[in-house]
């Protein structure tokens, strides 16, 4: 399902036809204090352009279906608009972010991918936005936060449907002022990333039982 206006929706690979090649996640990390890129090497315009050519090809059905979404991820990825890709776990969601990505206009920056079912609170919000030196204990030292790695480039957040409602908050926030706010710190640091987001969930349904912002869901599907 795909929209030109705005957010896209973007289903998940669910054929049987669609096989996957082995993809590695990278090495991108978060804490550090200096900007990262996909790979940890810089990258030139050919290799960009390289990269994104494999990726698509990593796309390897041979159905219409899947002809048709390589063409899609193609057109979609040379925009700079927030992306939902929607598909049941182990169909390929984080293999379309990638090629989004690798085709688009930030291919030579930063890739970060955040697993937003992986921890909750302080921790989950230092994961993201960052924290300084001594703000909750174990702070030993600042920490640059995903947003800020991915400065530049794209952010990947997997399975938003299960990020708790207070980061929900922080993200809404971090997508309407394009700015984060590091834990520990009144101060907003802007950032310029794109927003690449996927879940299993209906996120319409997620919003109707309550457990999903209905402001979050319209911005992520509109900026």
């Amino acid at each position: 399902m795909l929209n030109d206006v705005g957010g896209v929706a973007m289903k998940g690979l669910q054929e049987s036809t669609a096989a996957v090649d082995g993809i590695s996640p990278g090495e991108a990390k978060c804490g550090s204090l200096s900007p990262l890129r996909a790979g940890n090497e810089p990258v030139n315009s050919k290799q960009a352009a390289d990269r994104g050519r494999v990726a698509l090809d990593k796309i390897v059905g041979v159905s219409a279906w899947s002809r048709q979404l390589r063409s899609d991820i193609a057109r979609v990825a040379r925009h700079s608009s927030n992306v939902l890709i929607l598909g049941p776990s182990g169909t390929g969601k984080e293999l379309i972010a990638r090629a989004i990505h690798a085709n688009g206009p930030k291919a030579e920056k930063a890739f970060i991918p955040v697993d937003c079912a992986v921890t909750t609170g302080t921790l989950f919000a230092s994961h993201m936005f960052g924290h300084v030196k001594g703000s909750f204990t174990g702070a030993i030292s600042s920490s640059l936060g995903c947003f800020r790695a991915a400065d530049g480039g794209t952010i990947f957040l997997d399975e938003i449907g299960e990020m708790e409602q207070e980061i929900q908050s922080k993200l809404l926030r971090v997508l309407q002022q394009r700015t984060v706010v590091p834990v520990g710190s009144h101060e907003e640091v802007a950032v310029n990333v794109r927003v690449l987001a996927a879940t299993n969930r209906s996120l319409q349904a997620e919003v109707d039982e309550g457990r999903f912002r209905e402001d979050l869901f319209t911005v992520s599907m509109s900026s």
